[in-house]
């Protein structure tokens, strides 16, 4: 990486000594003291009364750290209160370090408690990264108590490239960061704000550099519904990006332009991939055999995403002690060393792949106006084919060739080069293309009891939910045999097999079904024809007028689904599905049903499509609710046979 001792990891955090030293904390005041609810917001459990952060960023070469310090102020309000805000977490690391931690509880009555060492819990989160989340738990928490706590955090480059969030899930009234650079610095500011509260700021200059303070006052808490966007997408925020470094009078550029922020990673790639005969006489050896370019493509693609286990990584640096051909030794590797790894050995075929900077839509949109590389989490590739473009994610099990997972379906990226990135929008399916195609048949016999057989078959992202679901072939069927008894309550499930195909990107399941003899009632069969895709069930209860938030569903998709009933003469139907349809602008609901009173057979063909995954304002949540609803009501009804 060019010169890397100037670039961030803050993704990276590692484990250090933890101090738990005496603070000042501001005086409690006499509003805060009487405060017991907030105007406009009766039943907020807790209130932020102040959160405040300062971000000192290293003089380089001068100073060999920057560091963060916070401090927060919170208010319970409620029981709901007491439980939910007397801890609080926070992560760090080796590199991001936690060097100081303190906490007090003050009572109504003005006593203070001071947080005891064994109030502070250190959990390890992840081996390979040295990842750590220190717990505090705040002692003698009451409806009324005022918990403080500061913590400090240093690290040895020279960006804070995470935003701040203004917004918390409780009101807050008064959220503020201060930045102060040292003068050879340039700095972009970035910002987004969410609802009415608009960001103040105010800049002071010295000898040593400037600040910048950034704050918004009386922020509502953020809404937490059901399906709602991710939490930094309704939240306020902030952050000051490095455009440029001057040392010893040369200006160096670091994130002023996506050219300049590939050209800090481009180093520490090419190293990477500086020793690959090993894993490029690898992919030929995978390929002997293979004729077709897809195959070959998709047997190196499969050998890196199944035989190299993924460590977890949270950015898209890599290792400058790591090298292509020790990953493929080690067989294990972080998300980044295993897609450059893939790109590797492509090259050893003869196949050329472009690497992307992707972002995770559930961890909230990105703007890449901004050329902050904290922004993406994982690495893809994209190879040219036919005018078209074929992607590849060497890190999810469940995804094959050509297949992107939903979370980065429609989504920002970046295709790296360091002489002319791209930004792009990756491509995004539809709901015909994630299906779920069902039949079943029934058969009653004389004696009133029901047997049949199922068949499924799930394509796209519906079959991406399911497959490599368990870690052998055996679990799989266990797993699918336990779903389908849950689905068809009262009768025993038999012969369950299960056909996996990622290349292809599908799922082929089937079984067979007998009713149990203790549900057998003799005169009478109730069939859902509405197992086993249904029946619906109203995710969206809460009233247009009273939500607040779009949703975010993971993709859109499309059921089909036949059940064909058959039964023995002296067998009549006694109430049926009727013939309908619903259609929206989100999506629809049809029946069609059939009755051969002769053949003595009833045909009943269920459609279930939502067309969209992102439903933003009130028609369109409207819409959405409808369709649910209708849903529920038309799978509700049941086909009952009674004998005469």
């Amino acid at each position: 990486m060019k010169y890397r001792n100037l670039i961030p990891f803050l993704c990276c955090l590692f484990f250090t000594t933890v101090a738990v030293n005496a603070v000042d904390f501001p005086p409690i005041t006499d509003t805060e003291r009487a405060l017991t609810e907030l105007p406009g917001q009766p039943g907020a459990p807790a209130v932020v009364l102040f959160e405040k952060a300062e971000v000192k960023l290293r003089d380089y070469p001068k100073e060999a750290s920057s560091f963060l310090k916070v401090w927060v102020r919170v208010k319970i309000l409620t029981e709901e209160g007491k439980s939910s805000y007397g801890e609080e977490e926070i992560n760090h690391s080796g590199y991001w370090r936690l060097k100081k931690v303190e906490g007090r509880t003050v009572l109504p009555d003005g006593q203070v408690i001071a947080l005891p060492e064994d109030a502070i819990f250190e959990e390890r989160r992840s081996r390979s990264l040295k990842r750590f989340v220190t717990k505090v738990v705040f002692p003698a928490v009451e409806v009324g108590a005022i918990l403080d706590y500061y913590y400090e955090i240093r690290w040895d480059d020279l960006a804070f490239l995470e935003p701040w969030v203004f917004h918390n899930r409780v009101p807050t009234l008064l959220s503020e960061i201060t930045y102060i650079k040292p003068n050879n610095m340039g700095l972009v500011p970035w910002g987004v704000q969410a609802g009415s509260q608009r960001m103040q700021s105010a800049s002071d200059k010295s000898t040593l550099g400037a600040s910048i303070r950034v704050w918004i006052e009386d922020l509502p808490a953020v809404p937490d519904e059901d399906f709602s966007w991710p939490f930094s997408d309704l939240a306020s925020r902030f952050m000051m990006v490095p455009k440029s470094v001057n040392v010893s009078g040369t200006s160096i550029p670091l994130m002023d332009s996506w050219r300049s922020t590939c050209e800090l990673y481009a180093d520490d790639y090419k190293d990477f991939q500086r020793k690959t005969r090993e894993s490029q006489k690898k992919a030929v050896e995978l390929t002997q055999g293979l004729a077709d370019r897809q195959a070959k493509i998709a047997a190196v693609h499969a050998f890196v995403r199944d035989e190299i286990q993924t460590l977890a990584s949270f950015s898209v640096s890599v290792s400058e002690e790591e090298r292509a051909d020790k990953v493929l030794k080690d067989r294990q590797g972080t998300q980044v060393e295993k897609a450059l790894l893939l790109q590797s050995m492509l090259e050893g075929i003869k196949v050329d792949a472009d690497i992307l900077w992707v972002a995770d839509r559930t961890d909230g949109l990105i703007d890449l106006k901004v050329a902050n590389p904290h922004w993406f989490d994982s690495l893809l590739l994209r190879i040219d084919d036919a005018g078209g473009h074929i992607y590849l994610d060497p890190n999810d099990r469940s995804s094959g060739y050509n297949h992107l997972p939903p979370y980065y379906e429609g989504t920002a990226a970046l295709v790296f080069d360091k002489k002319k990135p791209q930004e792009v929008t990756l491509p995004k399916s539809s709901h015909e293309d994630n299906a779920s195609r069902g039949k079943v048949d029934l058969v009653v016999d004389t004696d009133g009891r029901l047997s049949g057989a199922g068949e499924l078959v799930l394509t796209g992202q519906d079959a991406w939910r399911f497959l490599r679901w368990k870690d052998t072939p055996e679990e799989t069927v266990e797993a699918w045999q336990e779903r389908l008894e849950s689905k068809y309550e009262g009768f025993e499930v038999s012969e369950v097999k299960v056909t996996e195909d990622l290349v292809s990107q599908q799922l082929d399941l089937s079984w067979q079904l007998l009713q149990r003899e203790d549900e057998v009632l003799g005169d009478e069969v109730t069939v859902s024809p509405a197992v086993p895709l249904g029946p619906i069930t109203q995710l969206f209860s809460l009233p247009p007028e009273l939500r607040k938030t779009p949703v975010l569903l993971l993709f859109p998709s499309s059921e089909d689904l036949t059940t064909t009933v058959r039964w023995p003469e002296g067998w009549v139907v006694d109430l049926l599905p009727e013939s309908s349809e619903h259609s929206g602008p989100v999506g629809s609901i049809k029946w069609q049903v059939e009755v051969d009173e002769a053949a003595r057979q009833a045909t009943l063909q269920r459609h279930f499509e939502r067309t969209e995954r992102e439903f933003v304002g009130s028609d369109t949540y409207s819409a959405l609710r409808t369709l649910y609803a209708e849903g529920a009501k038309k799978d509700a009804v049941s086909l009952v046979l009674v004998s005469e």
